[in-house]
């Protein structure tokens, strides 16, 4: 499971309408990545919330995806978003 720890437009300015818009659905902004595999330039990044929403967010196109052990950063055509692992 990851949580969301920051979203920005691509010029690093917090998106806080996008954020309030993700804590109405999950509060704790947390959840789980759908088809890792397929994380690649091109595709969509999925993010299913956890809860019992049944929600998932699908990005824009990612343009730039970097991963090391605990943290994911994420940069679609609109957006960027930086995941952490979480217990």
């Amino acid at each position: 499971m990851y949580k969301i720890i920051k979203v920005t437009d691509r010029n690093g300015n917090e998106k806080k309408s996008a954020i309030e818009q993700i804590k109405e659905i999950c509060p704790e902004m947390t959840g789980t990545i759908l088809y890792k595999d397929l994380n690649s330039i091109g595709s969509r990044f999925c993010f299913l919330w956890s809860g019992d929403s049944g929600r998932m967010m699908r990005t824009s196109p990612i343009v730039e995806i970097t991963e090391d052990s605990d943290e994911i950063h994420v940069v679609t055509i609109n957006t960027e978003y930086w995941l952490e692992k979480y217990i």
